[in-house]
């Protein structure tokens, strides 16, 4: 009669199917700062945590209400609850490893701010100013920008202590105030959360490119499109996504 060895669990590294893609431990060592839990900062969230993020701090003042359940990551029973809690709570059961601290709190001049790397996910260019004037450059090694439209990016990624003669530029000029149903979808949400933490591993390995400084998507059909317009549609989206 034969018997059996008894079976040894092996413990698994939750980051084994891309350890040779990010580096894990240089990741887990930056704080990251997310301003703005919302359709693009809360998928980056998620992104990052699942990335391996050790440390996140997430600004929002907003309680989530029922406009929020169709392009953002919550649901009715989350309803009147403040967003940054709700993503903390959700964050918890996803990637126990992540420390996230919440700020109920708007995110203004005065705010301090210490991490190493900042994601501003919010819907105007005035309060992208406000949280660009906090940037420290000797601090700060890695500052993004998703921007987003119903279905157009566009995601900037900038360094302060090399990019801060170009990247103000983009703050300014008037916005395109789109009407209140065509101003974000899910899925565009969803992809400019990824992108942005794209950008971070990005940045990590060496392998952020003059594309990466702005990448614009139009989420559209335009494969019966000529080469022109093509062309348009690009140029016409980088536009839209730069308000």
């Amino acid at each position: 009669m034969s018997t059996q060895e008894p079976e040894t669990t092996v413990p698994v590294n939750p980051f084994t199917r891309f350890r040779d893609i990010i580096p894990g431990e240089r990741l887990a060592s930056l704080s990251f700062t997310i301003v703005g839990a919302g359709g693009l900062g809360a998928p980056c969230a998620l992104a990052l945590a699942k990335m391996g993020v050790k440390q996140m701090d997430i600004w929002d003042p907003d309680v989530i209400n029922e406009e929020n359940m169709g392009p953002q990551m919550y649901g009715r029973r989350q309803l009147g609850q403040f967003k940054v809690d709700a993503l903390k709570n959700f964050l918890r059961g996803q990637a126990e490893w992540c420390k996230v601290t919440v700020h109920k709190d708007l995110y203004t001049e005065e705010s301090s701010n210490t991490s190493d790397v900042v994601i501003v996910a919010l819907d105007s260019l005035r309060a992208r100013k406000g949280v660009w004037s906090t940037i420290d450059p000797d601090v700060c090694q890695l500052y993004i920008d998703p921007r987003m439209g119903a279905e157009v990016l566009n995601v900037i990624s900038v360094v302060p202590k090399e990019d801060s003669d170009w990247y103000p530029e983009t703050l300014e000029g008037d916005p395109v105030v789109a009407k209140c149903t065509e101003k974000s979808t899910f899925h565009c949400g969803l992809i400019g959360g990824a992108m942005a933490a794209r950008e971070v591993k990005a940045w990590l390995v060496g392998e952020r490119t003059l594309v990466d400084y702005s990448v614009c998507l139009r989420l559209l059909s335009i494969l019966g499109d000529d080469q022109t317009t093509r062309k348009k549609r690009y140029a016409a989206g980088l536009a839209e996504a730069a308000e």
